[in-house]
């Protein structure tokens, strides 16, 4: 069976007052009021989108995730000196030691990918 062809136009159309009422924070009822649409098409039409777009990313092909080699150390002599060593695409470097503060070296880590400035680095 042939379905219809697709309203290039009407899409277009709702696509715009599918963003524009997400981005108001209206209620659907009020912002098909305020802009005179009726309310019943607007949720036909979101729900029409959503399942072509939800159809169309599902086909597209996932990204390749990206691995990077991991040299793995014999354990130190001493224990409690365990540390994992991080390098950065940059070249940069952080050690971290078994029960260092794990808000801290996340916020650390953030702060290196985010590739901050010197002027943005502030003592603890």
């Amino acid at each position: 069976m042939v379905g219809r062809p697709r309203d290039l136009q009407g899409e277009q159309f709702w696509r715009r007052h599918i963003r524009q009422h997400h981005d108001s924070g209206l209620s659907v009822p009020r912002y098909c009021r305020d802009h005179e649409l009726h309310q019943g098409a607007f949720y036909s039409w979101r729900r029409r989108l959503a399942i072509r777009d939800h159809t169309a990313t599902a086909l597209e092909p996932l990204p390749t995730p990206a691995f990077l080699p991991v040299t793995v150390l014999d354990p130190p002599a001493c224990p409690g000196t365990t540390a994992i060593e991080i390098i950065l695409a940059d070249g940069s470097r952080v050690r971290a030691r078994a029960g260092c503060d794990r808000q801290l070296l996340a916020d650390v880590l953030a702060l290196l990918a985010r590739g901050a400035r010197d002027d943005e680095v502030r003592p603890c």
